[in-house]
């Protein structure tokens, strides 16, 4: 019987120059402070390109023809029930006298707001309903609107907001 010897063949090793060079290959050909660099680079470009975009287009406040209904019970914080606000002819016009939204009043009455403008200024708002206030201080806007300011628009959503 024939017997026949296998024999392994050792792989020959690549030489130990070329195993180098391959390590310290990456996906950027050069040293690897540098490789470091750019990458860290590359990520801070990226963070503020998304902060600049979230600053320079903030979530709106309130948008036209947002309806607010005030109606029943409130939650309301403040000591006063009196918010200021401004008539105002147009979008565009200088607000006039100062007059108040009784929230306590208009919540017992019924009606809604709704949202004509949104300006840099305020939010611009229409009421629809019974009276904004006792006889001396109550709104009359006229064909126009009325400008209540931003942080206090944003306050009178947050106190209408049931709560449970």
């Amino acid at each position: 019987m024939l017997r026949y010897k296998i024999r392994r063949r050792d792989r020959q090793r690549p030489p130990a120059d070329l195993l180098i060079r391959r390590k310290r290959e990456g996906w950027w050909p050069g040293p690897e402070g540098l490789q470091r660099a750019v990458s860290i680079l590359i990520m801070l470009l990226t963070v503020a390109k998304l902060i600049s975009v979230a600053v320079a287009n903030p979530t709106p406040v309130a948008v036209p023809g947002d309806i607010i209904k005030i109606k029943g019970q409130l939650f309301w914080a403040q000591p006063s029930n009196e918010i200021k606000v401004w008539p105002v002819a147009t979008p565009w016009a200088r607000p006039a006298r100062v007059c108040a939204f009784d929230i306590g009043l208009m919540a017992r009455e019924g009606g809604a707001l709704t949202v004509l403008a949104v300006r840099k200024d305020g939010v611009m708002l229409s009421w629809a309903g019974g009276p904004t206030a006792a006889a001396g201080r109550a709104c009359h806007a006229g064909p126009g609107g009325i400008l209540i300011s931003t942080s206090e628009y944003q306050g009178l959503l947050m106190r209408l907001t049931r709560r449970h």
